[in-house]
Formats: structure tokens, C-alpha cells, sequence
């Protein structure tokens, strides 16, 4: 299967380069202002002027559904300037999987790594169009209840509208592109950064099954190529495996080099914004559209953390069972190199292919159950601060 990648994530790399995230293959500098350009646009008059209205009001627990959603689109900020920053370094790492890492050899193997490009594909469009529902539901809201003539986001203007109305509708326009720019990017990043992890483990997958049925693919490469000795063939494969697990660890290394920070920041976003929708959701006392949209909102959070952590404890678990995959294969047959380079390997492996944030927060499930505790704790501390 070619461009593994590009067939996982085609929905998240047409809507990131329709947003300017992604970088393009024609007129890229052209295209490189152009998202310099959205982005200013779409995050600067939420940022500075929800942050002004945030702290002069600054009572939390007065806050209502709109002030809610500026405070996340503040939050969001840094982590998609991070992401815009390494735009170009997602597209080498794309063309570097798809070029470098290995490829099914045998049905066994294509059925690995089609299963991982359709859950990639399940979690992107599952996550895409949660967003979406949200958004929508986030405007179908300010809309039917009558504040269309209010902007769509509770900030802070120096001015009268009446008196300055082309600078009020500027504002207006630049909140609404605001919403639906940070729901397109959110909901198709927080698939596609974690689902590169997703494919990791499927490679490592690929190198355990190399290793471990490696006498009978020897067998197989035998009988076409005749020429060669079975023990010449067992220490090719067996060196070229050693290559496809250098691979694996210098494309982890990268990825953790590249979205360290912005996943660090979506973890300490997600920390302060989960423990304000919960402090909403302890203010409903009935059941309506409202309580609804902040439902669907909590859960695209938690999956956004869920996702990152779900997938690095895989990478984790899927490179610790690389030495059990040497040692359940035929290595006793082999000869003194072949068993030498074995036994290197299994060394590497035995280090801890973990990924982190900042190298403060782990990619792990216990990571996740942390921003859980942590967002508990906050909701503790606004409900007695206010």
C-alpha cells in the first residue's frame, strides 16, 4: 500500500491546507502568508479582546455559555501557532513514512496495516464531525435565541458599535471566522498528531511479526532466490530489520522534537478548560439545548487528551514486546552474527520509546487520568474562590 499516510489523513490534510495548516505543493510561499494571514484573523481579536473582557470581568463562576467558549479559543491560540510554526515539518515527516518505513509483504501484514489506516480514518471523521456538530450547535444556539445581533462572543470593545459600525462589523466577521477556524483546525489536528502514532505502533507491529516469523519468510525469499544461502538470508533480513527499528525510533524522536510543545500546550488548555465545563455543567439544572452542546463539547476534550494518551501508551507497550518477538523466533538455529545483531536489538528495545510533552507529561493513559485529577482539583478551587 503506497502513501500510507496521505490515504489515513485525507480528510485532515485537505480541511488543514483549506485553513492554511498544511502546507501546499504549489505557490507555497504565496500559501505560507496566506496562513500567517487566517491566522492573525481568525485568532488575534479573541485573543486580545476576550482576554481583556476575561480579566476585567473576572468572576469565573458568572461566566456564561459564550464567555465559556472564548476562554477556550484563547487557550487554543498558542497551540495552533505552534502547529502553523511546524506545518512544513509535518508534510517531511509524512513523505519520510511513506517513503522509508516498510510496507506489507505477505496478506498477514497488509491486513496490520490497513486496519490501523481504517482507524485513523474512523477517529478522524468521527472526531471532524463531532466538532462540526458542535459548532453548529454553538451558533444554532447565539442564533435562535435571538443574539444575532450581539456578536457571537462575549469581549471587550473600546467603542460603541452604533458609532463605529464598519469596525463592529470587522470585529463581528473576525469572531465568527474565529469559531469556525479554530473548530477546523482542532478537529482535524487532534486526530491526525496522535494518529501519526497510531501508525508507529502498527510498524513496530510489522517489525515484531519480521522477527518472529522470520525463519518461514526465509523460506518464502528461498525459493525465488535460489543463489543465496539460508544463512545469508536470515542476517540480511535480519540487518534490514535493524534499519526498519532505526527508523521507527528516529521518526519518534522527531515527532516528540516537532509537537512536543503544542502537545504540552493542549494538555495544559485541556486541564483549565475541562475543569470549566465541568463548573458549567454543576449550574444546569435542566435538561435543554444548552446542557446538551456543553456535553458534546466535554467529550470532544476528552477525546482530544484521550487520543494523544491512548496512542502513546500503544507505542510504549508495542516496542516493550519487541524483545519477547526475538525470543519467541527460531534464534537458537541462527549463527554467532545473526545472534549478536539479535541481542543488540533486543538491548535497544529494552529502552522506553516514550513519548512526553516538554519532557514534563508522558504520552500515557496514567497522564490522562492526572489532567482528570488536575481539572477536578481546579473545579474545587473556582467553586471556592467565587
Amino acid at each position: 500500500m503506497k502513501d500510507i499516510l496521505k490515504t489515513s489523513f485525507k480528510l485532515n490534510l485537505k480541511v488543514l491546507l483549506c485553513v492554511g495548516l498544511y502546507p501546499s505543493d504549489s505557490f507555497k510561499y504565496v500559501h505560507k502568508i496566506f496562513a500567517y494571514i487566517v491566522y492573525i484573523v481568525a485568532t488575534l481579536p479573541p485573543f486580545v479582546l476576550g482576554s481583556l473582557n476575561f480579566f476585567l470581568k473576572g468572576n469565573v463562576d458568572r461566566e456564561d455559555y459564550n464567555d465559556f467558549v472564548t476562554v477556550a479559543l484563547i487557550l487554543l491560540a498558542p497551540k495552533l501557532l505552534l502547529f502553523l510554526i511546524n506545518s512544513d515539518n509535518l508534510k517531511t515527516y509524512i513523505t519520510f513514512f511513506d517513503v522509508k518505513f516498510v510496507t506489507a509483504v505477505n496478506e498477514k501484514q497488509r491486513k496490520i496495516i490497513e486496519s490501523w489506516v481504517k482507524i485513523c480514518q474512523r477517529n478522524s471523521t468521527i472526531f471532524f464531525g463531532t466538532t462540526c456538530i458542535g459548532l453548529v450547535g454553538f451558533f444554532a444556539k447565539w442564533y435562535f435565541q435571538g443574539y444575532h445581533s450581539h456578536l457571537p462572543l462575549n469581549v471587550w470593545i473600546p467603542f460603541n458599535s452604533e458609532t463605529q459600525p464598519l469596525l463592529y462589523f470587522f470585529i463581528y466577521t473576525a469572531l465568527v471566522i474565529g469559531g469556525v477556524y479554530a473548530a477546523m483546525a482542532c478537529g482535524t489536528i487532534d486526530s491526525l498528531v496522535p494518529g501519526l502514532l497510531c501508525h508507529v505502533s502498527g510498524q513496530l507491529q510489522l517489525l515484531k511479526d519480521n522477527l518472529q516469523n522470520l525463519d518461514f519468510y526465509v523460506e518464502e525469499i528461498r525459493q525465488v532466490q535460489h543463489q543465496f544461502s539460508r544463512n545469508l538470508i536470515i542476517l540480511r533480513q535480519i540487518k534490514q530489520s535493524v534499519l526498519h527499528y532505526k527508523d521507527i525510533s528516529y521518526f519518534v524522536e522527531e515527532y516528540e522534537k516537532c509537537f512536543s510543545t503544542m502537545v504540552f500546550s493542549q494538555f495544559i488548555e485541556s486541564i483549565v478548560v475541562i475543569g470549566l465545563c465541568c463548573l458549567q455543567m454543576t449550574k444546569i439544572r435542566e435538561l435543554d439545548a444548552y446542557s446538551l452542546i456543553m456535553v458534546v463539547y466535554l467529550g470532544i476534550l476528552l477525546f482530544q487528551v484521550y487520543f494523544y494518551c491512548y496512542y502513546g501508551t500503544i507505542v510504549y507497550e508495542e516496542n516493550n514486546s519487541v524483545s519477547t518477538a526475538i525470543y519467541m523466533s527460531n534464534w537458537y538455529e541462527y549463527n554467532t552474527k545473526a545472534k549478536k545483531i539479535l541481542l543488540v536489538l533486543m538491548q535497544r528495545s529494552q529502552r522506553h520509546m516514550i513519548v512526553s510533552a516538554e519532557s514534563i507529561l508522558d504520552l500515557s493513559l496514567d497522564t490522562f487520568i492526572t489532567i482528570l485529577k488536575r481539572s477536578y482539583s481546579l473545579i474545587a478551587v473556582f467553586k471556592n474562590y467565587y
